[in-house]
């Protein structure tokens, strides 16, 4: 038996109704090193399934250079909206497993415009007076 890559046709279905209500188009501007073509094969892969189903959404490939000041290593990834306005959300490494959830999940917010956030934790977010930096590390499983 062939081994299955990429996303399942319900796995799709999923993402397809993930990204139902999605107002607005954005781009995930992958960062990579071209000197490390395998790596990554898998999610570039799926993500490539997902635009399918996501006209909403761009992927667009970025060659990773000594100075960038988008990202700060590769592979990464970084979140626009379609007229090239950051959106300062970023993810490091290659999201694989529950990773790649949250990487859909957060594309398919910024499509709606919208958040799962609660009210209060908007409102708490909102009387920052300066930039914070949020780091989540996982490990593989």
């Amino acid at each position: 038996m062939a081994e299955q890559r990429g996303l399942s046709p319900s796995d799709l279905q999923s993402v397809r109704q993930m990204f139902a209500g999605a107002r607005h188009d954005v781009e995930l501007a992958v960062f990579h090193r071209p000197s490390i073509p395998q790596a990554g094969e898998e999610v570039l892969s799926a993500l490539a399934q997902v635009q399918t189903v996501a006209p909403r959404l761009r992927v667009g490939m970025r060659e990773y250079r000594d100075g960038e000041t988008l990202v700060e290593r590769a592979p990464a990834m970084a979140l626009f909206a379609a007229d090239g306005t950051d959106l300062r959300v970023r993810f490091a490494g290659w999201p694989t497993g529950y990773e790649f959830s949250t990487l859909l999940a957060t594309l398919a917010d910024a499509m709606r415009g919208d958040t799962a956030l609660q009210a209060a934790t908007v409102e708490a977010l909102d009387g920052l007076q300066q930039d914070v930096q949020i780091k989540v590390f996982s490990t593989p499983t």
